[in-house]
């Protein structure tokens, strides 16, 4: 096994996973979290990461995907982001870029319109959302808000939802929420 592996899945982390959460609604949202974006995790993957980390496999899947052992090591985090660098280390752990989108990176949503922050204004919004959401990160509320500024090019509804798990937001009732991709978007 590798040195960073055993770090990333240390006792204390699994310790967090398994008090904050049921385990088999992590690999459930793990899952169902990229199909929503139109995304395929392989669900033996998912199920060996998870149960790697819990202690139940000896050894990890020989497949590393970051995708999946990112969400875990967000998911066993302690702390709700509380600046823009924590939002960056969020996509970054998800395997995405991790930049927060400047001028002139527009994202337009299917369908057109401006239902997104522009560009210009990403930062600024981003922050008075860190400072006036602090108890509400666990509130679909918040999320939405979250969404709406969109703050990356990519990731922002995987990032979205960990923040809202790591707000207190029930995984099962996220599941629930996410199963159904036209019923979870209407909340937006």
């Amino acid at each position: 096994m590798r040195s960073a592996e055993k770090v990333v899945f240390s006792f204390l982390k699994r310790e967090i996973l398994a008090s904050k959460y049921d385990i088999d609604e992590v690999k459930k949202f793990i899952k169902q979290t990229h199909k929503i974006e139109g995304e395929e995790v392989d669900p033996e993957t998912v199920d060996g990461w998870v149960d790697f980390a819990m202690g139940n496999a000896a050894k990890p899947p020989k497949d590393r995907d970051l995708r999946i052992t990112g969400h875990l090591d967000v998911l066993t985090r302690r702390s709700l982001p509380t600046n823009v660098e924590d939002i960056e280390h969020l996509y970054s752990a998800i395997g995405e870029i991790g930049k927060i989108r400047g001028s002139g990176q527009e994202v337009k949503p299917k369908g057109g319109g401006n239902k997104y922050t522009p560009s210009a204004n990403v930062r600024k919004e981003l922050i008075s959302w860190l400072e006036n959401d602090k108890g509400k990160m666990g509130t679909l509320k918040s999320h939405v808000k979250f969404e709406k500024i969109h703050p990356a090019n990519d990731g922002n509804g995987r990032v979205g939802r960990l923040i809202l798990l790591q707000g207190g937001y029930p995984i099962k009732k996220l599941n629930d929420l996410i199963a159904d991709k036209s019923n979870y978007l209407k909340i937006f």
